[in-house]
């Protein structure tokens, strides 16, 4: 089974910063949500007391003519404009009859009201089932002036600039990472050319070189390889000199020399060995003739030092 391939050094930094953009972004983009969602329902509040302020001072002292004069200012405003007594009794409402509508002394807006603060709340209206931001003002002349939006113009708002954040957020997310893969190619391309120059050097071509480019750690990195590379090129060279001057010694020995292997494979012989044997000689002890110098080298590999014997070679003597 073949090991599944090592990721580049490119696409770990990559995901890396992806996946830490994102997680960043998203926690930024969900506090500027929350921060938004505040900041638009706070304007709202501030917006719906200006209004019902302004309402109450054009609301006429007659509670007969509250009622017409409710549903136009509601119309006018755009808002919901309820007038209730301070013991929580409906007088006017825009929207509707309210003959029709039950107390409102339980409401938190209006409880808030009657402590002499101006009331806020947000839930779902009971007769529309539809979720207001409320605002009350503390009575005056014994009457709350209470105003209420539906939430969705809030809701509206914000999805106008979560579009807004996303779009930015993936902009940022798609820069961010077109960067990172520039550089993390900017760095990968210099060790690709390492890698190449160092596996020209491992099949033998100890001339190669590498260009010392990139940052400086990898100009360092450059200069050692280079230096290992003159190194041993320098120490093949040495050894290549000496097995050629050790070659000549050899080649000029009227004596014959045998270089055997562990395994009985003959790895050298020089010329006055091919002659004593013919020609290029055997290539493993075994094929040795005569028998007595395959005894005599069995001698020497069996006592580990040096052992001497006569051996008659080539054709015999004749009486």
């Amino acid at each position: 089974m073949r090991p599944a391939p090592r990721p580049t050094l490119a696409s770990r930094l990559i995901l890396g910063y992806a996946i830490t953009v994102l997680a960043v972004l998203a926690v930024l983009a969900f506090a500027l949500d929350r921060l938004l969602a505040a900041e638009f329902l706070d304007g709202l509040t501030r917006s719906l007391t200006a209004e019902a302020t302004a309402a109450r001072r054009a609301l006429p002292e007659d509670e007969a003519a509250l009622q017409p004069a409710a549903r136009s200012l509601g119309q006018e405003l755009g808002v919901r404009l309820t007038i209730i007594r301070s013991d929580g009794e409906v007088l006017a409402d825009s929207t509707r009859d309210p003959a029709t509508m039950e107390s409102h002394a339980d409401r938190p807006e209006v409880r808030a009201a009657v402590e002499g603060l101006v009331g806020v709340a947000s839930r779902s209206s009971e007769t529309t089932g539809e979720p207001y931001r409320y605002v009350a003002l503390p009575p005056e002349g014994g009457r709350i002036v209470r105003l209420a939006l539906p939430l969705s113009i809030v809701q509206s708002q914000l999805e106008r600039v979560r579009l807004f954040v996303v779009g930015g957020t993936a902009l940022a997310a798609i820069l961010g990472v077109t960067a990172v893969w520039l550089v993390a190619a900017g760095i990968t391309r210099p060790l690709r050319r390492m890698s190449d120059t160092v596996a020209r050097m491992s099949s033998g071509d100890l001339g190669a070189r590498v260009e010392p480019d990139g940052t400086r750690e990898l100009a360092l990195l450059a200069t050692t390889l280079n230096g290992l590379a003159s190194d041993l090129g320098a120490r093949v060279d040495q050894v290549r000199r000496e097995r050629q001057g050790l070659d000549g010694i050899l080649s000029a020995m009227e004596e014959g020399v045998l270089l055997v292997d562990p395994d009985e494979t003959i790895r050298y012989t020089n010329p006055a060995a091919r002659r004593l044997l013919g020609g290029e000689g055997p290539s493993n002890t075994r094929e040795l003739t005569p028998s007595a110098l395959r005894l005599l080298l069995e001698r020497a590999r069996s006592s580990h030092r040096g052992e001497e014997d006569e051996v008659e070679t080539g054709l015999p003597r004749r009486a």
